[in-house]
């Protein structure tokens, strides 16, 4: 007979879940933060001034090599068309520019969260662009890629939106083709 007080596999089960969904919500709070506000490190300019870098920065702006032409244009489309696709809370067309694994497991590490609920990649993404889309906006009348650096199939880009933090966007090449690899640029290190 079991005890009253000795809790059920379904009990710890719900209780996992709980605290899953809390950390997810949690961590979409920090990146969300951290991208929107100047803090996490970011880096200090005024806006007349342009972005400044420090030593800090290095390993960025030091990874791999500088994009040739036609990588940089293709690579600066992309950040631009991801923006306009996610300034129209479009999430089937914001889906098609991210790489593959990022689309594939969308809906499976983020739609569980109730603000998020969903059971496809485009459904979750269109509500995560619908919550962000004051800063998203914002964003899009100011984008300046700064920097395109590219080793192998990987790519960084520095991204500035007219204001302090300077970003960083990363990318994959895939099939030929650049995709991005991260939901938002986040604060350069």
């Amino acid at each position: 007979m079991k005890s009253p007080s000795a809790p059920t596999s379904e009990c710890r089960s719900r209780g996992t879940t709980l605290w899953a969904i809390r950390s997810l919500l949690a961590l979409l709070a920090i990146m969300w933060l951290c991208s929107s506000a100047i803090a996490c490190g970011a880096k200090t300019a005024s806006s007349k001034s342009g972005p400044k870098f420090d030593s800090d920065d290095t390993e960025v702006l030091t990874f791999g090599a500088e994009a040739d032409p036609a990588d940089r244009q293709a690579i600066t489309a992309l950040i631009d068309r991801y923006y306009k696709v996610a300034a129209a809370a479009n999430g089937a067309a914001g889906c098609s520019l991210l790489d593959s694994l990022q689309a594939e497991t969308m809906a499976e590490d983020y739609g569980h969260v109730p603000r998020l609920r969903g059971t496809t990649c485009a459904v979750v993404l269109s509500k995560l662009f619908t919550m962000n889309h004051r800063e998203i906006t914002s964003y899009l009348r100011k984008i300046d890629v700064l920097k395109v650096r590219v080793k192998n199939n990987r790519g960084q880009v520095v991204v500035w939106f007219g204001t302090p933090p300077v970003r960083l966007f990363i990318v994959h090449r895939e099939q030929g083709a650049w995709k991005v690899d991260s939901l938002s640029a986040d604060v350069m290190p």
